[in-house]
């Protein structure tokens, strides 16, 4: 089994509680959901476990569906703008289904040399090391 990282969201006015298992890499994850009631107990119940807050990551997500994919453009408070394209899937190679997205986002001019591989909060935990290294 991969690392699991859990998150917390805030959409819509409800909070939403995630389990992400890392599968082949940060991006290619088995993913659980479910909406929360009680926000402070589940803080409480994610500190018992271990688990800490490691960053908060702000974004302004806009969705559609096309086909059997799931289009998000997100705008990342201190990193920019992204695309994400997403396939639910289960038992389906996760190769295929990769070659399949960057076909896709191929198709709407996105170049493969663009792919971001790490996360948001990978990248804006990189982003202050920069910082931190280029402050001396």
């Amino acid at each position: 089994a991969g690392v699991n990282v859990l998150r917390i969201r805030q959409q819509g006015g409800e909070y939403i509680f995630t389990v992400k298992q890392r599968l082949t890499n940060q991006l290619n994850c088995l993913e659980r959901e479910t909406t929360v009631d009680n926000l402070e107990a589940v803080v409480e119940m994610c500190t018992l476990l271990g688990y800490f807050e490691v960053s908060q990551v702000n974004k302004l997500r806009r969705k559609c569906k096309y086909d059997v994919f799931e289009i998000c453009v997100d705008e990342v408070e201190g990193l920019g703008d992204f695309i994400e394209v997403e396939k639910l899937s289960t038992g389906e190679d996760s190769a295929a289904v990769q070659k399949e997205l960057f076909e896709l986002l191929e198709s709407l001019g996105v170049a493969k040399t663009d792919q971001v591989w790490d996360g948001y909060d990978v990248l804006m935990d990189n982003q202050k090391n920069i910082a931190i290294i280029s402050a001396d």
